[in-house]
């Protein structure tokens, strides 16, 4: 199996969603997974410019010429594909997004309605791959990523296919936090990571009893609330 990360943090290797991600991909490889962890950063996506040539003129292919010649082939030949974000104004990073936006060559231009009564674009491939979320934010609530659990339910009908696992991390700075109290926390926390990658590569899916695991909180709100409030300020003040 196949998995591929697209990474859309502004801070790459160094953000507390690559650690999410580099976790995930671990438990996947322990389990067979052939893995690649890419850094959308360090590449070129310009924006779509809406001229729809892709499903015309060169159907599957965009006139742009730029690194998304590289990624495409790299999201279709997957399949599962890891879409990675650090939560930003509620939703993902303008990196991912442009992203998703130059995935179109992966659909036709023609209308149908779906099993549920709703228009969509009949996909161009015949096995798109499955789709993994990974999000953190520096909020600890849940409720935070709201709008990525509605954008992706939408995003994978429209790519014709499914949600196989989401992993939203509320208190995502604690992942990297210099608290010797808190290793313990952490380490458990990467392992479900880590689990999570051999459920998906095993089963298909992240299994509901280890999504729950995951969704819960790292330590109780109002501890980190206070911990977040004295790192800005001691940063405020110097």
């Amino acid at each position: 199996m196949k998995i591929t990360a697209f990474n859309g943090s502004p801070r790459g290797e160094k953000g507390n969603t690559n650690v999410l991600v580099e976790e995930f991909l671990q438990g996947c490889e322990n389990e067979g997974g052939q893995t690649e962890n890419i850094i959308l950063k360090d590449y070129t996506i310009n924006s779509c410019r809406g001229c729809f040539t892709c499903w015309t003129k060169t159907p599957g292919e965009c006139v742009i010429d730029d690194d998304m010649n590289e990624l495409l082939p790299s999201f279709k030949n997957s399949d599962v594909v890891v879409l990675a974000s650090p939560l930003y104004v509620d939703n993902i990073t303008a990196i991912l997004k442009l992203f998703l936006e130059r995935l179109i060559p992966m659909a036709e231009p023609f209308f149908e309605v779906d099993d549920k009564g709703e228009c969509v674009h009949p996909k161009r491939y015949d096995e798109p791959p499955k789709l993994v979320v990974v999000s953190n934010s520096g909020f600890p609530e849940k409720s935070h990523f709201q709008v990525l659990e509605l954008l992706f339910q939408r995003v994978s009908r429209n790519f014709g296919t499914e949600v196989v696992g989401e992993i939203y991390r509320g208190a995502g700075e604690l992942i990297q936090a210099d608290t010797p109290e808190l290793n313990e926390i952490i380490d458990n926390y990467k392992g479900l990571l880590q689990q999570a990658g051999k459920e998906v590569v095993k089963e298909g899916k992240i299994l509901e009893k280890t999504q729950e695991k995951l969704n819960k909180p790292l330590i109780p709100h109002e501890q980190y609330i206070k911990m977040a409030n004295k790192y800005w300020k001691k940063r405020v003040d110097k």
